[in-house]
């Protein structure tokens, strides 16, 4: 199997599958948020998911302060001017 080194659309089997490189006995498998290999170390929080924990903590924060902005946003249009 030739894996690309730019895989931008990799299939969903591919996407939660765990690779073994032979060579250096290496375990890896894509993230979908970086969209490169990742060793499985970087998934040690969540194996099962398709992004690693820091595509997972980007997401979070970024989240985070989207929800903060609405509240912000919200308050300011209840006060009366």
């Amino acid at each position: 199997c030739v894996i690309p080194r730019q895989c931008k659309d990799v299939c969903d089997a591919c996407t939660k599958s765990t690779w073994h490189h032979r060579a250096s006995g290496a375990y890896f498998k894509w993230c979908q948020g970086c969209k490169k290999f990742r060793a499985i170390a970087a998934f040690a929080n969540k194996r099962h998911t398709a992004k690693c924990d820091a595509c997972r903590k980007r997401g979070r924060s970024g989240y985070h302060a989207k929800v903060k902005r609405q509240a912000i946003d919200s308050d300011s249009a209840e006060m009366p001017l």
